[in-house]
């Protein structure tokens, strides 16, 4: 998971740059490299609070070898306490990290059929996925054609 945590803090600084660049916000790229900054910003968030609960479950451990007995059950009840916050961390991580479905990405889907009407309905349909499919088009999103023929 390190060398991923790499690639990705890679990737992530990447981005920064590429955002601060003024010129980047009348790109058509810019909506979709926003959104993977922000899911990277979001994983990053979650590596970094795992370095810290990591840290601070290592100095509970150094404290629980103390002879101080009120020490050692204060110790412990926090090694419990962090123990359960990096599972939490870790399912998160794990969870965040999975690859996405390829339809996640998108708005919305419609489905567009030629109820009753025969082939008035048919070709007013056909019509209506036209005009939406242009419109998309116009406006840099992406439309695709699943099925043509009624199942």
């Amino acid at each position: 998971m390190d060398n991923k945590e790499k690639e990705l803090r890679d990737e992530y600084q990447q981005l920064k740059q590429q955002l601060e660049d003024p010129d980047i916000y009348s790109s058509k790229e810019y909506p979709k490299l926003a959104k993977r900054f922000s899911a990277l910003e979001d994983l990053m968030d979650l590596f970094d609070q795992k370095q810290v609960l990591t840290g601070q479950m290592a100095e509970a451990r150094q404290m629980a070898t103390a002879t101080d007995q009120d020490l050692v059950a204060l110790a412990n009840l926090e090694i419990d306490n962090l123990e359960r916050q990096l599972a939490e961390n870790d399912t998160k991580l794990t969870e965040a990290l999975l690859p996405k479905d390829l339809n996640d990405e998108r708005d919305c889907i419609i489905e567009i059929r030629a109820a009753a009407g025969g082939d008035e309905a048919s070709l007013f349909a056909g019509e209506l996925y036209r005009m939406y499919s242009r419109w998309c088009e116009t406006h840099g999103y992406k439309t695709e054609l699943i099925s043509e023929s009624p199942s």
